[in-house]
């Protein structure tokens, strides 16, 4: 090994930065580890490291002299999990599509970064301080071994091809801890240890935070888009004798309460309402387009009692099932 890398063993990822300034001022800077703004828009500290587990920290602080812009762009383009802390002051996120997302130091954002930089806006002579992680969604789920929390499940998904945001709460505690854990001073193999300590400690303590206040429900990834459709499926062609909810959640690969949560989100009701529904669709159809008894429907679509049927189906359709079936 070199003694340069001895020295310094955390590298920084090659990122583009462009800065702009209410009073027109423009700059463009590649970060490699650590930089700072022209003097003229103000008070800025960059620092950014990459560690061997390939992972990559951010701390960053800046005292606009005017209302300032910057856009963070990786210059590889690799898509990865990003969860930043705010330690001081407050910032605005935009993308071309108007998506906007507040930070302060009360709320972080856990992102799933796909290649498309946003913009953050800050405020003259607010200082923001940043702490942020990123890294590739293959690279944190190794520390999880194949136990990735709920939580991050959705921003670990390595099949997910779109940006995602969670916003997660942040608490004094929090924002003490890395402020202490990143104290500087050590270089080297020290300094390296250091940063992925604090790394660690960080995600823990935002999957933490997510668990005991959950945000808004999960998106589903991809591929649990897809095994709650195969779990709908299997509903489906069992309309007489259908699986349980855990018959169907073992299928689905989720928990019950998530499996209902996906099939709210993509049937439009939990998994017996959705049940319920298409029995009773389909017990319509066959009474106006066949000569069967509404019995035999009644069992054909799940039902074993007359009563509990033309009860259920007066209930969503507003009429019996005889009056139907006399209208013809």
């Amino acid at each position: 090994m070199k003694d340069n890398e001895t020295e310094s063993p955390l590298q920084g990822l090659p990122t583009n930065l462009e800065v702009t300034t209410a009073d027109g001022e423009a700059e463009k800077i590649v970060i490699e580890q650590q930089a700072a703004l022209a003097e003229s828009m103000g008070e800025s500290d960059i620092q950014m490291f990459e560690l061997p587990n390939g992972m990559i920290i951010n701390i960053n602080r800046f005292v606009p002299a005017h209302d300032m812009s910057l856009a963070f762009d990786p210059m590889d383009g690799t898509p990865r999990m990003v969860s930043i802390m705010l330690l001081k002051g407050q910032a605005t996120l935009k993308y071309p599509n108007g998506d906007t997302y507040e930070f302060s130091q009360s709320q972080g954002y856990n992102m799933r970064y796909q290649g498309t930089p946003g913009t953050f806006h800050l405020k003259a002579g607010v200082e923001v301080k940043n702490f942020t992680v990123a890294a590739p969604p293959e690279v944190l789920a190794r520390f999880f071994e194949g136990e990735v929390p709920d939580v991050l499940r959705n921003m670990l998904d390595p099949e997910e091809e779109t940006h995602a945001f969670t916003p997660f709460p942040v608490t004094p505690e929090m924002r003490r801890s890395v402020t202490e854990m990143t104290i500087p001073g050590l270089s080297g193999q020290l300094q390296r240890i250091q940063m992925e300590s604090a790394a660690l400690m960080y995600i823990t303590m935002v999957a933490r935070a997510l668990d005991q206040a959950p945000p808004p429900r999960q998106r589903l990834t991809r591929a649990e888009r897809k095994n709650v459709a195969r779990a709908h499926e299997r509903l489906l062609d069992c309309l007489q004798e259908p699986p349980s909810l855990a018959e169907l959640a073992l299928t689905a690969g989720l928990s019950e309460k998530r499996l209902n949560n996906a099939f709210r989100e993509i049937y439009d009701g939990s998994v017996f309402e959705v049940l319920r529904n298409t029995r009773l669709s389909q017990a319509r159809q066959l009474i106006e387009q066949t000569d069967e008894p509404i019995k035999g429907i009644a069992w054909q679509v799940g039902y074993n009692h007359v009563s509990n049927f033309s009860r259920a189906f007066k209930d969503m359709f507003g009429v019996t099932p005889g009056a139907i079936k006399r209208s013809r």
